[in-house]
């Protein structure tokens, strides 16, 4: 019987240490750069921060816009002391407006225009389907216009004439609105300044209107009657009057 001597086999042991020591030592001598990437931040912090990025950004925009604003415009405030002029129109305190009831032809009529009717007088004579119509003034007056002829064939409410009462005139405007209206009053005294004759005359409110009038423009307008305190020679209706209300 040999005795052998028993060696410790180390070589497996030598041989992975020395590739883990070569691996290691590779490592090190690898330059960091395209062939090594370093290594991400974390993606939430990326957003943390463009997060408050924007945040800041929208403030900022907000205080700029605020102090851009442009602030209220202020109501319309009427002065309280100062005149209105308004343009006005010489007018009959009384008129009528003649019209048929049913269609039919005129046959005749019976005065013209400018000429004075008595009341109830026959104006103009209408023939149609169911018979004749006749036209008259309603009170004592003037017959101002004519605007038929004889032959004419009218439909129902058409317009024969007018009849008006010349003896007594006033003065109307349409030329207020919201803003003026608040200053006039029944009774008030006003200046008439009427161009054609050159002359001034006074006169006072008779009624200021509760109810707006829409005129062809689409504004709304107050209808204001006053009457002249006087009756310059040649006063006619139709004629154009400036109105004046006394300042403060």
């Amino acid at each position: 019987m040999s005795n052998k001597v028993l060696i410790p086999d180390n070589t497996t042991h030598s041989a992975s240490a020395d590739i883990r020591q070569g691996n290691a030592d590779l490592a090190d001598d690898l330059p960091i750069g395209p062939q090594r990437t370093a290594p991400r931040p974390r993606s939430w912090r990326r957003y943390a921060v463009w997060a408050g990025a924007v945040l800041l950004l929208g403030a900022m925009l907000a205080g700029w816009s605020a102090t851009r604003r442009p602030a209220a415009l202020p109501a319309p405030v009427i002065a309280e002391s100062g005149s209105l002029t308004m343009r006005a129109e010489v007018r009959p305190a009384r008129r009528a407006t003649l019209a048929v009831i049913n269609p039919g032809t005129v046959e005749a009529l019976y005065a013209e225009a400018g000429q004075s009717v008595e009341s109830r007088a026959p104006i103009a004579r209408v023939q149609g389907p169911s018979g004749a119509e006749l036209v008259a003034a309603p009170w004592r007056g003037t017959l101002t216009t004519l605007q038929v002829h004889v032959g004419d064939t009218l439909q129902p409410g058409a317009v024969i004439g007018t009849v008006a009462d010349l003896g007594q005139l006033q003065v109307e405007t349409v030329d207020v609105d919201e803003f003026q209206v608040a200053r006039l009053q029944s009774g008030q005294d006003v200046t008439l300044t009427i161009d054609a004759l050159s002359q001034t005359i006074p006169g006072r409110v008779r009624t200021v209107a509760l109810e707006p009038l829409l005129n062809p423009s689409g504004d709304s307008t107050y209808l204001v009657i006053i009457d002249p305190l006087g009756r310059p020679s040649g006063l006619r209706s139709g004629m154009t009057v400036r109105v004046r209300t006394a300042g403060e």
